[in-house]
């Protein structure tokens, strides 16, 4: 695998070469990495070029850091399961597993980090897992389906965004409630913005451009920060401070926008043959990208 330091010009820094990266997660001074039609998550330094493989089990997809050292990620086979890696220990456990679930995305509940919450893609469900004890699914309304991004807001609250019905859901665990904001564009993958109550969304829309959008948590109003010239087809998106990061499946980017100066910032950030995945962000607010079909991670910054 190849590490990028960019702020164009692009500076390689080689490392090992691993297969296809697809989600990527920063924590602390570790950058994990999921290895695609691997049995193995990569693991380097916000600070080095190394990097090594840990060998584990199923098709690592997507990852998040549950509380007590675990990485938590998604199988996205036909197998379909949720598993746990304990960072310190190194003790792999299988969390849950359905036949044909596809589960997607991940995150960590906020307000007790030894639960995760999962979209399973192929059940048209949000799966809850408390890890080492128990799980509960819960299907989307409406018959909507194909939940892909999801995120746990600051009060325990599950936003989901369904690729099949163009809609932003939030699950209520407390009420066991739910609603929903419509957008026009097909959703991927979302962040949120709990200080502002804002939902940010990358709206991927096959065969057109796509865009990203705004949504205020608790009115359902939106917006759209239009494209910047020349990019398309968002896909992953992540939030620090006021910058939004955002990777660009269809011309192979990563670009920046301001809430704060309602505009694009700095980029676009190229890659040659690389199409940039899964965004993450350091302490330091360096964005780190996995390069999906060029066995590379990229460190950017804005």
């Amino acid at each position: 695998m190849r590490r990028i330091q960019q702020s164009m010009p692009v500076t390689p820094l080689r490392a090992p070469q691993v297969p296809t990266p697809v989600g990527i997660l920063v924590s602390g001074t570790d950058v994990w990495v999921a290895l695609s039609g691997t049995t193995e998550i990569g693991e380097s330094g916000t600070s080095s070029c190394s990097v090594i493989t840990v060998s584990v089990s199923g098709t690592p997809h997507l990852l998040a850091m549950a509380g007590s050292n675990q990485l938590a990620y998604t199988d996205h086979s036909s197998t379909g399961c949720v598993y746990t890696y304990n960072t310190v220990t190194a003790n792999l456990a299988k969390q849950w597993c359905q036949t044909g679930s596809d589960p997607d995305d991940i995150a960590v509940d906020p307000t007790n980090t030894n639960v995760v919450w999962v979209g399973l893609y192929g059940a048209n469900s949000i799966l809850k897992v408390n890890l080492g004890t128990s799980t509960s699914s819960y299907s989307l309304p409406n018959s909507c389906t194909e939940p892909e991004g999801l995120r746990v807001d600051s009060n325990g609250n599950v936003w989901v965004a369904s690729q099949g019905c163009d809609k932003i859901f939030k699950y209520v665990p407390s009420t066991s409630t739910w609603s929903s904001c419509s957008i026009s564009t097909m959703p991927w993958y979302i962040a949120l913005d709990n200080s502002n109550s804002q939902v940010w969304v990358a709206a991927h829309n096959t065969g057109s451009s796509g865009n990203v959008f705004d949504i205020a948590m608790s009115s359902c109003n939106s917006s759209t920060t239009g494209l910047p010239s020349g990019d398309s087809s968002p896909v992953g998106i992540d939030l620090y401070g006021h910058k939004i990061y955002v990777t660009f499946q269809g011309t192979n980017t990563v670009d920046v926008y301001s809430w704060a100066t309602f505009g694009w910032l700095c980029g676009p950030d190229s890659y040659t043959s690389g199409v940039p995945f899964g965004i993450s962000h350091d302490s330091s607010g360096n964005y780190w990208t996995a390069l999906n079909g060029l066995s590379e991670i990229a460190e950017g910054f804005c």
